[in-house]
């Protein structure tokens, strides 16, 4: 059953082909989970570490804030009232604020960038859900900063009753404030981790798919170049042992398995173990009445080569004297095994200078001796040894 159509340099193009398409498969696979991963990184990058960091200055900051605010109000407590102390420590307040604010606004944009931007929509979910809680925060900062200044004023005016009060106030404002950061930074400390631990399962699953198309990339490559190269090899692999068994005499035709160079060389070899057949069969019908020799030529030679020619010859007889007396003298079985014997003894020096041995009849044999078997010039010579 012939099975292929292609020649043997598109088998190969298309194995080597196959293989870079599965090399290119597993690269493209390989390229997706790698970029899931880095985007995964990105967020936790650029996103969640930053934030967490704007939120932790902000934390620092105000509890800054907080502590030049608490000095504020001890001096303006304490007489006489250190003013140049009191003026610095409410410059410093004031700074430290407007570090907080400014980095609130700079935590609140970068939550709502990471909404819109984030690869994962748990990710956007969680920044999402900071994006209020932050704006909380400014809010409650901004609500501390006027009534700390509040506070100040009052001090300074004299009001200790009413000052005394609202810094009760203060007091709990910034519990509020501390209690709401601190929740945003445990909430963010909790989105970082789930968003590291979903990277690097995701990192070890690229692994392993990597690994897995590899084994399967190779797995289906080197099956498929298997097929064809057994494709390839085994019918050359007959040819060479039919070639070989040709020489013992054994002329079984080769199987035509495919339709490229190999399948036309299996044809072509066929054909010449049928004609090797035929002139066998020739020789063997024909070597039976005329020297193999002369049914060599036949078969060989074509054309001009054969054409009728004359040609001189020698022709040499020998016969066995006395032979019907011994005949007479002889049981019948004698008699054969002696003509036998004489016709063994004169046939080889017949056949030894390549004579040809033309008719045997009874004790008699007729031998010649011609060109091309024998030169012209070495015929007769040979035909008397």
């Amino acid at each position: 059953m012939k099975r292929f159509a292609f020649p043997i340099g598109f088998k190969i193009f298309g194995v080597a082909s196959s293989m870079l398409a599965l090399l290119l498969a597993v690269a493209y696979v390989n390229h997706r989970n790698i970029s899931l991963v880095n985007r995964e990184l990105i967020d936790l990058a650029h996103y969640f570490t930053k934030l967490t960091e704007d939120v932790a200055k902000i934390n620092i900051h105000a509890l800054e804030q907080e502590i030049h605010y608490e000095r504020v109000v001890r001096l303006l407590e304490t007489e006489p009232v250190d003013q140049a102390l009191v003026a610095k420590e409410l410059q410093e307040f004031e700074e430290r604020g407007e570090q907080v604010d400014a980095e609130l606004e700079q935590a609140i944009a970068r939550a709502e960038t990471a909404t819109q931007n984030a690869y994962r929509t748990e990710d956007a979910i969680e920044f999402a859900r900071i994006h209020p809680l932050l704006e909380v925060l400014e809010t409650e900062h901004q609500n501390f900063h006027d009534q700390s200044l509040a506070v100040i004023k009052l001090f300074q005016a004299g009001d200790t009753t009413q000052a005394e009060i609202l810094d009760r106030q203060i007091e709990r404002l910034e519990a509020d404030f501390d209690a709401h950061i601190q929740a945003v930074l445990f909430e963010l400390g909790d989105a970082t981790e789930a968003a590291a631990q979903s990277a690097a399962v995701h990192e070890r699953q690229a692994l392993r798919l990597s690994w897995m198309l590899a084994a399967v990339a190779t797995g289906v490559g080197l099956s498929f170049a298997g097929l064809v190269t057994m494709g390839l090899v085994r019918p050359i692999r007959q040819l060479v042992e039919s070639t070989q068994a040709i020489e013992q005499g054994d002329f079984h035709e080769v199987p035509v398995v495919s339709q490229d160079e190999v399948g036309r060389l299996s044809v072509a070899f066929n054909t010449m173990v049928t004609d090797i057949q035929a002139k066998e069969s020739l020789k063997a019908t024909f070597g039976q009445y005329v020297d193999p020799r002369v049914v060599e030529r036949l078969i060989n030679e074509s054309g001009a080569a054969l054409a009728t020619q004359r040609q001189e010859m020698t022709v040499f007889f020998s016969d066995m004297a006395g032979f019907s007396t011994i005949s007479e003298l002889l049981t019948p079985t004698k008699l054969v095994m002696l003509i036998n014997q004489y016709l063994t003894l004169a046939a080889e020096p017949i056949l030894t200078h390549d004579g040809m041995i033309d008719q045997l009849i009874g004790a008699a044999a007729m031998e010649f001796s011609r060109p091309p078997i024998v030169s012209e010039m070495e015929h007769a010579k040979r035909a008397c040894w």
